[in-house]
């Protein structure tokens, strides 16, 4: 026994090895050989039951093995923080395992709070560390942009090539496109299956700004490229907050990192493209000249803002208050018609008559507002002033409405990765930037609006972001400066968090790839088939994945599953692939005013339309 104590011990001397250091060695190598043992998995069924790949001695040699490589490794180590460092990376990456193809967002909690004790375990005290320069994080920010516009870019492309974009929404703003790149009107028919301007159901006229890239490219793959890049700049202001409000360089990388892999940024630009991609950028870019104490750029991108959609005034409204009751200590000397409350004022008061405005435009022109997503406050009619209503006279029912089980689990996934930063804060105005998430995100019944699925949370990841950078600098204490290293941890934190989010929100989806390798003569045979038996000029009915690829068609109508068969057009591309398509195929051959044209299980029919003149559909 003695013996093997001085072994021990001159092993200790040779590698310079305390206890902290081998603990956290085997920390460290235990991370690791489970990482490999997930890799190495069937990943499914390592979460449903233990499957005994590696076995117990296995794994306890694999453990052994790498704690004796580590100890070789970092022989010359004088201090624990290389290991440490080592560690975190090892459990970051156990966790990234764990979250593939695992979107429990309790369990990802439950990830998080060991990753924090890591975190806060390599940062206490210490500062973490070393910092770096201005230049590299500006490489940083700009690395960040292109690889998210790349991958997001890349992965809706291949959605859209795998046949998988949906009528509604992506057909609509494809078919939009192709008009307005012809004569300059955003006109559909797919929309509502009649001629209307898209703007009578959304008053959306930013999307002119993508029209002139789109004349270059005129494809519909192209729209979601663009909701790419344009989602993904948003980066750029966030990076200049962090600037103005005086982060150190590596805080300001690591909310880089984090935002670009914020599942609600990613996973809103995976249901194609929409107008909203533009919020996240814009209110940025307003927050920071808000920040910079420059009204004319506040006005700017807040008319910018109002050119999204009607329901934008929203944030407007709540960052105009924000400006009027936050404390403005640089403004102590300007009067209150030069100042930032001011200018809060004008752009809250000029959303709410651009709103109504537009609703009144709606109501008499167009569709009307959308305000049934609020049905629930008003008795299966829901308007803003119900909403308004239920607000004042009502919190308790507000409060019931705005969770439960399945809105719970959207707050956590929204705040989690934040560290709840949002939600901790000083100056009692910031608070008011959290309103937007309650009101369009947590109040309404709509099931989309409360999914990290569709684009309703581009406006509130921007205000979270904002409030992140604004509180992370608040916490800055002059007569504390020994807690310093606290502000790194918590960046650190929401990077890795955020890392863990993204494989558990967002690779998943990342099979388009594969999926469009797989079947690329299917997909191919499905466009030889509708150009070579639809033409050109004819009126177009589709299922709802066929509709985006015949944009081109200035008569093209959506047929829907289950409903009587329509006749409003010459011919009918039916999606093959689908069972309830399938059937529908059936349904129209029986009534005998459709001559079948083309046929083949796998992929697509056309039939074309015999029978009594065509009606139109309402």
């Amino acid at each position: 026994m003695k013996k093997a104590a001085q072994t021990v011990k001159r092993a200790a001397e040779l590698f310079d090895l305390s206890v902290e250091k081998l603990v956290l060695r085997v920390i460290a190598s235990y991370a690791l050989v489970n990482s490999a043992y997930i890799i190495f998995s069937d990943v499914s069924a390592v979460k449903v039951e233990y499957t005994g790949l590696f076995g117990v001695p296995l794994t306890l040699a694999g453990i052994l093995l790498c704690v004796l490589l580590l100890c070789v490794v970092m022989v010359k180590q004088k201090t624990a923080r290389a290991d440490g460092a080592v560690m975190l990376c090892s459990v970051t990456l156990f966790f990234l395992c764990c979250a593939f193809e695992n979107d429990s967002v309790y369990a990802f909690i439950l990830d998080m709070l060991m990753e924090a004790a890591a975190v806060f375990y390599v940062f206490r005290g210490t500062g973490g560390f070393r910092s770096f320069s201005r230049k590299v994080n500006v490489t940083v920010c700009v690395s960040l942009f292109f690889a998210f516009s790349a991958y997001v870019g890349l992965m809706t492309v291949m959605r859209y090539e795998c046949w998988y974009s949906p009528g509604f929404d992506f057909g609509i703003f494809a078919q939009m496109f192709e008009n307005m790149a012809k004569t300059g009107l955003p006109v559909t028919t797919c929309e509502r299956n009649e001629l209307l301007s898209h703007f009578a159901v959304h008053i959306s006229p930013i999307w002119y700004v993508l029209l002139p890239f789109y004349m270059i490219f005129r494809d519909p793959a192209f729209l979601n490229a663009a909701q790419a890049v344009v989602a993904g700049s948003a980066v750029i202001p966030l990076y200049l907050l962090c600037k103005k409000f005086g982060l150190p360089d590596f805080v300001t990388a690591m909310l880089e990192t984090a935002f670009v892999l914020y599942p609600a940024l990613g996973a809103g630009c995976f249901y194609d493209v929409h107008e909203n991609c533009f919020i996240a950028p814009l209110l940025l870019w307003l927050l920071y000249f808000a920040e910079k104490k420059k009204p004319v750029g506040v006005y700017i991108f807040a008319a910018l803002t109002l050119c999204v959609k009607e329901d934008a005034f929203v944030y407007l409204v709540f960052i105009g208050a924000y400006l009027l009751l936050r404390k403005n200590d640089g403004e102590k000397d300007a009067s209150f018609f030069k100042s930032l409350r001011f200018t809060g004022l004008m752009i809250a008061a000029g959303a709410f008559i651009v709103f109504f405005i537009e609703v009144a435009l709606l109501d008499s022109f167009g569709e009307g507002a959308m305000f049934g997503r609020y049905d629930n406050y008003g008795e299966g009619s829901g308007s803003l002033a119900d909403v308004i209503r239920a607000v004042v006279t009502s919190p308790a029912y507000v409060f019931s409405q705005s969770m439960d089980a399945e809105k719970l689990e959207f707050a956590l996934w929204m705040f989690a990765p934040l560290v709840f930063i949002p939600l901790v804060s000083k100056d009692f105005a910031n608070y008011i930037l959290l309103a937007p998430f309650m009101l369009i995100n947590l109040m309404p019944d709509y099931a989309y609006q409360h999914s990290l699925n569709y684009q309703y949370n581009f406006g509130t990841t921007a205000l979270f972001f904002y409030l992140t950078v604004k509180n992370l600098a608040s916490y800055d204490s002059p007569e504390r400066p020994e807690r310093q290293w606290i502000k790194r941890a918590l960046a650190v934190f929401c990077a890795c968090a955020a890392a863990v989010s993204f494989v558990s929100v967002i690779i998943p989806r990342s099979g388009y790839v594969a999926t469009y390798a797989e079947n690329k003569e299917l997909y191919a045979r499905m466009e030889k088939l509708t150009r070579q038996y639809v033409p050109a000029d004819a009126s177009v009915a589709a299922s709802a994945f066929i509709v985006p690829h015949l944009a081109e068609h200035e008569r093209l109508y959506e047929l829907f599953p289950g409903r009587e068969p329509l006749t409003v057009a010459e011919y009918y591309v039916i999606d093959m692939r689908s069972p309830h398509y399938r059937a529908s195929l059936a349904e129209y051959m029986s009534t005998g005013n459709y001559e079948l044209v083309c046929s083949q299980a796998d992929c697509l029919a056309v039939l074309r339309y015999t029978g009594a003149p065509l009606l139109w559909y309402n």
